[in-house]
């Protein structure tokens, strides 16, 4: 992978706002994080187990430097304010050391580092210091995500000196920090950032591993993940079995989607699963195979020609390279080129004129040409009864395609005057 270089501005709000550009956005193009939230390049870094350093400048004047590696903060420090600082006020203020205590560590005549007196001397615990380490670290993480604005710059490198051992997960904090922004949100402020996937499918991405699950989200939020994250029922069935309430759905799936643990699609899968669907598509299959070629397309063969571009790509949509089925299994994939196949063949020989004449006169014959034909010269009549000029010239040029015989030319002409005198 080549190494990632990207720079631009961050608007913080503390709102939902702040979820404007979710981590699959931002993984397939880094540019959009111009302009975006804090807490948006946050996610991204963990979604893509970064390893580099990051400089962020606010707009008040405040600056600092960030550490990550394989996706975790290593460090972080503002500028012209020691970290170590940082920490060791943490635990004055937790009294967990008091003043006394560190103005005798400061004074240690060996020189040691602050935090390494105080736990030489007594004062503090490993496990203090350790609470002490992650909670500035994730204080001042915090502080960049705060309301306001500010510019940053992200190198991939090399992994940064680590001057402790404690880390920061990044897509944990994204979690818990995403928790503390919605905790005062209602049903009725999130809806509308799900309403377009309603009544879609919900389906888990690779992202959201077992591991990952059991690391982000509490007990009740992974039943309910396993229950409908599987494809076979839309979001909004999802929210109505949910073991959740209502809000805590909404939140749960904000923040998967946010994070790029869950999907969307059109297409759900029947309730037994993958092997089920793939027994459908292959009776899908198996039915293209002896459908005419207009019926492949999801056609007549009285179609008006001009629908034929629009037929073709809503196949394509369903079975082309990128038709959504294919990402269900190998299985799915290699059905789904097969359809494709189909597709062409049908749409190559329907779409030259003189191939589809052809095709029709040796699949339907005669006698059905002509039924089929005179049944669309009655239709058309009725359409001119109706007024309806722009139904009745589609109707009677759909005739002319099948036969150009000389009473439905003669109509033809008779729509496209009134259309004229209409006009």
């Amino acid at each position: 992978m080549e190494p990632i270089a990207v720079q631009g501005s961050f608007e913080n709000q503390w709102n939902l706002q702040d979820l404007r550009v979710p981590v699959p956005e931002s993984l397939d193009s880094p540019d959009r994080l111009d302009g975006a939230s804090f807490l948006s390049l946050v996610a991204w870094l963990g979604a893509r187990k970064a390893t580099g350093a990051a400089r962020v400048h606010l707009a008040q004047g405040r600056r600092f430097t960030l550490g990550v590696a394989q996706g975790s903060l290593l460090s972080i420090e503002e500028e012209g304010r020691p970290f170590a600082d940082e920490t060791v006020a943490w635990l004055v203020q937790q009294r967990l050391v008091t003043p006394t205590q560190l103005e005798a560590a400061r004074a240690n005549p060996s020189g040691k580092p602050l935090m390494q007196a105080l736990f030489e001397m007594r004062f503090c615990t490993p496990q203090n210091l350790v609470e002490a380490l992650k909670a500035t670290k994730e204080r001042l993480l915090k502080v960049l995500c705060e309301p306001g604005q500010g510019t940053f710059a992200w190198q991939d490198g090399a992994t940064p000196r680590r001057s402790d051992p404690v880390v920061v997960d990044l897509p944990t904090f994204v979690v818990e920090t995403l928790r503390l922004l919605t905790r005062g949100a209602y049903a009725s402020d999130m809806d509308p950032l799900l309403q377009d996937v309603q009544g879609r499918y919900v389906y888990r991405t690779d992202a959201l591993s077992p591991a990952a699950c059991g690391l982000l989200f509490q007990d009740k939020e992974q039943k309910v993940l396993d229950l409908v994250a599987d494809g076979t029922v839309t979001l909004k069935e999802g929210i109505a079995m949910s073991l959740l309430s209502r809000t805590q759905t909404d939140r749960l799936f904000l923040i998967a989607a946010f994070l790029g643990l869950v999907e969307f699609r059109l297409q759900g899968l029947p309730k037994g699963g993958i092997e089920a669907l793939e027994t459908r598509l292959k009776s899908d299959l198996e039915r293209l195979k002896t459908d005419d070629y207009f019926q492949r397309l999801g056609l007549h063969w009285t179609t008006h020609p001009k629908h034929y571009d629009d037929a073709y790509r809503k196949m394509l949509d369903r079975w082309g390279p990128a038709a959504s089925v294919r990402r269900h299994s190998p299985r799915c994939a290699e059905i789904a080129d097969q359809a494709q196949e189909l597709m062409d063949q049908a749409y190559n020989a329907i779409r030259i004129p003189l191939l589809r004449n052809r095709y029709r006169m040796e699949r339907f014959g005669k006698e059905t040409l002509k039924f089929g034909t005179d049944f669309l010269y009655k239709q058309a009549h009725l359409a001119l009864f109706r007024e309806d000029w722009e139904l009745a010239q589609e109707i009677i040029e759909s005739a002319l395609d099948v036969v150009p015989r000389t009473e439905f030319q003669a109509l033809r002409a008779r729509v496209l005057r009134r259309e004229k005198s209409k006009d």
